[in-house]
């Protein structure tokens, strides 16, 4: 703390600077009130104690002049001519306290220090109501207070920008105008709200200066403690593209699921681990389980007890390769024990960090082509046989060349073997 003593009585401001400095006080002499304001343009005083008359002008010429200086500095004026008009001046003109000589030093001492506090006190208020102010007057979000028939009392600079009015044409409206026409009404119950629960938030539908529809979020909250009349609180923030993104993405998902429980195939999805987390209805109806009795377990469940270390296997390896598009055939068992060839295409993805966040699989049942093929392959095995056991000699032929001679052509030639016609 810095005290500066304005008096021209060299014995008091040296009794004063003493008992000062053992109080652990610096203090600042100045003979005259010339002197004390030359000093307080040149350094930061916290209290500054004034005798009441001086030899170059009037302690309260001083006070005035160190208040238009320094307007934190608290002044105490000192005099042995007091007088009422003289105390009421004083005080007008700012002065924190106000002594007639001779005075109680250790009287003076606590209004010193509770004035040095009290400077303290306003200058951090101070120094906090620029943080705040700054960060509303900076804030991306529309900040505001209005009263409880909705007139906007304050606005900062973001509510301007998104609304299109200046600050000014706000300050001179209702919240009500800048609601689309269409809910304007709503408004009512939006301030019986509030007043019943001390709180409101949704969305609400406004309408900008150029008159372009705009959405925006809001939470606003009652404020009664410390204000003469009660006042609301009001935060808001355009969420216009959010909402329909959101809007597009729920038509988006809707397209995609009926997609989805339109196709033959099956549509599975499971986890990192192999949980199922999601199967469309004909996984239910052509694999006779119930949901219940397949989401939140292993995929593996479902693959025929033949095949499922085939499958784990495949699986392990092509995650840890790094795959995003697998392919594999394997049998299922359906709940009534039968089992169905399928064909399973998988996308494994992934997170920006190469994590497995889920496998989208796609299942189609091609158990009538392996059937297929099986008779294929048993229908060769028949006819090659016929052939093979021919008396006749036999033989294939493509572009003039031998491809292929059965042992009774072997036999016809000489030959050991059908490779020496071949």
């Amino acid at each position: 703390m810095k005290v500066l003593l304005v008096d021209d009585d060299p014995g008091l401001r040296e009794l004063l600077s003493d008992i000062l400095k053992i109080k652990g006080i610096e203090s600042v002499p100045a003979e005259t009130g010339a002197d004390a304001l030359a000093r307080i343009e040149r350094q930061d005083i916290d209290v500054a104690l004034i005798d009441l008359k001086l030899e170059d002008m009037s302690g309260l010429d001083v006070l005035r002049g160190i208040k238009e200086r320094s307007s934190n500095t608290e002044c105490i004026l000192l005099t042995g001519y007091a007088s009422q008009a003289t105390a009421i001046q004083a005080v007008n003109l700012g002065a924190y306290a106000y002594f007639q000589k001779p005075y109680d030093v250790e009287q003076l001492l606590v209004v010193i220090r509770r004035a040095a506090e009290k400077q303290a006190a306003e200058e951090a208020l101070k120094k906090s109501e620029e943080r705040y102010r700054d960060l509303v007057e900076n804030s991306q979000d529309l900040i505001c207070t209005h009263d409880l028939q909705g007139n906007l009392l304050s606005v900062n600079p973001a509510a301007a920008r998104l609304s299109g009015y200046s600050e000014d044409e706000l300050l001179e409206m209702n919240l009500r105008d800048v609601l689309i026409p269409a809910v304007r009404e709503q408004f009512k119950a939006y301030l019986a709200e509030i007043q019943a629960k001390g709180s409101a938030s949704g969305l609400m539908l406004i309408q900008t200066k150029s008159g372009e529809k705009r959405i925006w979020e809001y939470n606003n909250t009652l404020r009664t403690a410390g204000v003469a009349e009660p006042i609301v609180r009001g935060m808001a923030r355009d969420v216009t593209g959010r909402v329909r993104l959101e809007k597009d993405l729920r038509e988006s998902e809707k397209h995609f699921r009926n997609l989805v429980e339109n196709i033959t195939d099956i549509f599975y999805i499971s986890d990192a681990n192999g949980k199922m987390l999601y199967g469309s209805p004909n996984l239910y109806t052509e694999m006779g389980y119930a949901p219940e009795q397949v989401l939140g377990k292993s995929y593996v469940r479902l693959v025929a007890p033949a095949d499922r270390r085939k499958v784990v296997d495949f699986y392990i390896a092509q995650t840890r390769e790094g795959a995003q598009d697998i392919q594999i055939e394997f049998r299922v068992r359906r709940k009534d024990g039968t089992l169905l060839w399928t064909d399973q295409r998988t996308r494994i993805v992934r997170d920006p960090a190469g994590n497995v966040v889920e496998y989208r699989n796609v299942i189609r049942n091609i158990s009538e082509r392996k059937q297929a093929e099986e008779r294929l392959r048993a229908s060769e095995v028949r006819y090659r046989d016929l052939v093979e056991l021919s008396p006749d000699g036999i033989g294939i032929h493509s572009e003039g060349k031998v491809v292929y001679v059965n042992a009774a052509t072997v036999k016809l030639f000489h030959a050991d073997r059908p490779e020496d016609l071949i």
